[in-house]
């Protein structure tokens, strides 16, 4: 479920922390290198969380100062069913 303009906000303004990561630009997924970089951001937020936490890592936010700073993503980048199926597109055993 997407998150609302509130809920986003609320979590830029909390700052980063084990389960919230910002980042800059989103992924290029069609760039192998990209992707791995994207799964290990995935596979460090899912090693913190407790039962029922959701972790998240919010795109278009650039660090300024240690500050976040909204820099904005292309439509491409919030393309977010393009995501999943990159990211399930080849499956990751335990």
């Amino acid at each position: 479920m997407p998150l609302t303009d509130s809920q986003i906000l609320q979590l830029v303004a909390g700052g980063e922390t084990l389960t919230v990561d910002f980042k800059r630009e989103g992924y290029n997924l069609s760039n192998e290198k990209t992707k791995i970089e994207c799964l290990k951001d995935i596979l460090a937020i899912a090693n913190v969380l407790a039962k029922d936490e959701k972790g998240y890592i919010v795109t278009g936010i650039s660090l300024v100062s240690a500050r976040p700073s909204f820099v904005g993503i292309t439509k491409g980048e919030a393309d977010d069913a393009n995501f999943q199926q990159h990211i399930t597109r080849k499956r990751i055993g335990p």
